[in-house]
């Protein structure tokens, strides 16, 4: 089963604004010790499943956080602005799931210093997102 994170990295893939600026570097949890920048992680902190009365209603609300990693700051903000207008505002078709809404809930920035005690830190900027998706009712 691919979850709601793994089918927006599939439509944020086919973006060539997106990927001009990071081929395939967008990974799950943590970024590849080979990966260059800049390049970008997905996470799913939660997600909800709707209910009726009776039975599921067919909709997965997830908080999706991807964060955009750079060299420089106005890099990473420059990322950051693009995944934001390929993502903000969002319906219709994501890999193998249908989005309902996808709504920018907040962001943020930062940097991690390096634990080589070289300059070659790495800027980043969070974006989390709250993503409803039509999902499959079980049926008993």
């Amino acid at each position: 089963m691919a979850t709601t994170g793994s089918n927006i990295r599939t439509y944020l893939l086919t973006k060539s604004a997106i990927t001009d600026l990071i081929g395939t570097r967008l990974r799950p949890s943590s970024l590849a010790q080979t990966d260059t920048l800049p390049a970008m992680t997905y996470q799913e902190l939660f997600t909800n499943h709707s209910y009726t009365l009776n039975s599921a209603a067919g909709i997965e609300e997830c908080w999706l956080e991807l964060v955009c990693f750079a060299s420089t700051r106005t890099a990473t903000d420059n990322l950051a602005d693009v995944l934001r207008q390929q993502l903000q505002g969002f319906r219709g078709t994501a890999g193998n799931v249908e989005v309902i809404s996808s709504q920018l809930d907040d962001s943020g920035h930062g940097f991690e210093v390096p634990q080589d005690d070289s300059d070659a830190g790495k800027y980043r900027a969070t974006l989390r997102f709250r993503i409803s998706v039509q999902e499959t009712i079980p049926t008993f």
